[in-house]
């Protein structure tokens, strides 16, 4: 039986997590790259992918936040993912701002600085 919508949300959040925390300690992109293609989302779900993986940087230092939109532009670069999905989790984050702010009151910052990073990447 396959997962539901919901479940594989849960599951996209948890392997985002994963992945930011397996990068930052020293994976490699192709590591990530792999774990990507491993999840097997569909198509629709990249933009949720991307959003976790941004909102997992929020939780790092600046260095590592830096680190996490090189990964997510290598990665692009590689073909693991779209510049259009990584654009889409953006949009997705933005979203979320008002709420975002009550749990981390810098998310506004932290999520003009990803911007600023991916823009200087041209990856958005």
């Amino acid at each position: 039986m396959g997962m539901d919508q919901e479940q594989l949300r849960a599951k996209i959040k948890g392997i985002a997590r994963l992945i930011v925390d397996e990068f930052i300690l020293g994976s490699s992109i192709s590591d990530v790259s792999a774990s990507i293609e491993d999840l097997q989302a569909p198509a629709d779900l990249i933009p949720e992918l991307t959003k976790q993986m941004l909102l997992a940087a929020f939780d790092k230092s600046d260095k590592e936040r830096v680190a996490v939109t090189g990964m997510l532009s290598s990665l692009c670069v590689r073909g693991a993912l779209e510049t259009q999905d990584v654009e889409a989790g953006m949009e997705l984050v933005l979203r979320r701002i008002d709420d975002l702010v009550l749990d981390v009151p810098k998310a506004p910052e932290y999520v003009a600085e990803l911007v600023a990073h991916l823009v200087e990447d041209k990856t958005v």
